[in-house]
């Protein structure tokens, strides 16, 4: 919450002097955060996004923006008999979004518009480590190490701009498309320890490629400032 309280300071001071909407010229900063998935609108988000928007139009704008995610989780369980499990998972990655916008009329305050992304983006999901110990130190302990990502994607996008004063506006913005992505090869690694004997087994995961329609949606509630 303190972060987002700091980056309204900073969009507020960011913008200059400003007596209406956005026209030909002007510029726009935006700050986006995951904050759509929280109310169910979709399952999946980048954790912050930095967009930024030139009006070529009073209309019409181009954008270009970079989007950026990290997930760092992990518990500890202990039984009755004494033997503790460990659980943790790791997931990063980061895109970069080139594309355009339409604004579709205003009512007042409000600038609903339409737009259309071309993304390209690297990060690695799902790498996870799992760790049972007993209490004579025996243990069983698995890591996955997955193959990093390469993904692009077309992600037409909806979203509107409320304006709060004449140069700052809040909003939020929903994307939904086509992607593909390339996952290279992981490596999976189990150690087990019993007595004075440990093995070591490893395994390699295949690479591979997909496409999905719809998995690249996303939503999000974005802070902007605008300024000439």
């Amino acid at each position: 919450m303190k972060k987002i309280f700091a980056l309204l300071a900073f969009a507020l001071l960011a913008s200059g002097a400003y007596a209406q909407k956005p026209v030909a010229g002007d510029k726009g900063i935006t700050f986006g955060f995951n904050g759509l998935s929280n109310l169910g609108v979709t399952t999946t988000a980048p954790t912050g996004t930095l967009l930024f928007r030139y009006y070529m139009k009073d209309n019409m704008a181009a954008r270009i923006a970079l989007n950026f995610g990290n997930s760092n989780l992990s518990t500890e369980m202990t039984d009755d008999s004494g033997t503790v499990t460990t659980t943790s998972s790791k997931s990063n990655s980061w895109s970069i979004a080139v594309g355009g916008q339409m604004s579709m009329g205003s009512i007042d305050k409000l600038e609903p518009y339409i737009g259309a992304d071309i993304l390209v983006g690297s990060g690695k999901t799902g790498a996870t480590e799992n760790k049972t110990l007993m209490t004579n130190g025996d243990f069983t302990e698995m890591k996955v190490e997955p193959g990093s990502t390469f993904s692009w994607g077309i992600i037409p996008c909806m979203g509107f701009n409320y304006f709060i004063s004449d140069h700052f506006a809040l909003g939020a913005e929903f994307g939904w498309g086509i992607g593909a992505s390339n996952t290279g090869e992981g490596v999976s690694t189990t150690t087990v320890k019993f007595g004075s004997t440990t093995v070591i087994t490893t395994t390699k995961t295949p690479s591979s490629k997909g496409m999905t329609i719809g998995g690249n949606a996303s939503g999000l509630i974005t802070i902007s400032a605008f300024f000439d």
